[in-house]
């Protein structure tokens, strides 16, 4: 098939492989799926996602929840999940700016929330609670 049809395939099959815990592959699909469709930020999101849950560096992460971020800046669910990655990349390196980048991302992702994702929201709120208790206690 042509490059759209071969992001597509790759992307379902990304979602086969999590689905059957097989994590590596998913994500070598995800992949994938951004090299033959690089203006679907579905596809960097899901990648990074996935990467991110499964423990891929903070470094290997942030590069394409950049790029999810660049194709749909109002994107609360990635913007979560760039708030996630730089407070693991402040745990790992104690360097305030990751700490504050990753606060106003938080922010930035609830503001981004749109009504029906109730469930983000919730998740989104408790982490910035939960960042906020890290950085005044």
């Amino acid at each position: 098939g042509d490059d759209q049809q071969k992001a597509l395939s790759f992307f379902v099959q990304g979602h086969l492989f999590l689905m059957a815990h097989h994590y590596d592959e998913s994500v070598h699909c995800f992949m994938q799926a951004t090299k033959y469709n690089p203006s679907k930020a579905l596809f960097y999101g899901f990648a990074a996602q996935t990467m991110h849950r499964f423990n891929w560096t903070p470094f290997e992460v942030i590069g394409y929840l950049e790029r999810a971020i660049e194709l749909d800046p109002n994107n609360a669910r990635w913007l979560w999940n760039k708030g996630l990655v730089l407070t693991q990349l402040y745990k790992d390196l104690q360097q305030q700016a990751f700490l504050e980048n990753a606060l106003i991302t938080l922010e930035d992702a609830l503001a981004a929330c749109r009504e029906e994702q109730k469930s983000l929201k919730s998740a989104i709120e408790n982490t910035l609670e939960n960042m906020r208790d890290y950085v005044f206690n």
